[in-house]
């Protein structure tokens, strides 16, 4: 249940900074980032489940959840490369 509340806290964030970008046309930029965010997580949905037969369900579970972390050190180091 917890887990649940941590993946859907981001929903409102980026649904208000997709609106604060385009304020004329609201509807059409939320449902659009909902939609496309929706569908690029579908996405991945089977090869996750395929690595998750493969290496284990802790295994999987472990390296998905170490991703954000991840991705996070990249943007960073990105950030101070370009200064």
């Amino acid at each position: 249940m917890v887990g649940f509340a941590f993946l859907q806290a981001s929903t409102p964030v980026t649904t208000a900074m997709a609106q604060r970008r385009c304020p004329d046309s609201r509807s059409m930029v939320s449902s659009l980032s909902n939609g496309v965010s929706w569908g690029i997580a579908n996405l991945f949905v089977t090869p996750v489940g395929i690595i998750a037969d493969i290496a284990g369900l802790q295994a999987t579970l472990n390296a998905v959840a170490f991703l954000p972390w991840l991705v996070t050190l990249l943007y960073i180091g990105k950030k101070l490369l370009k200064k």
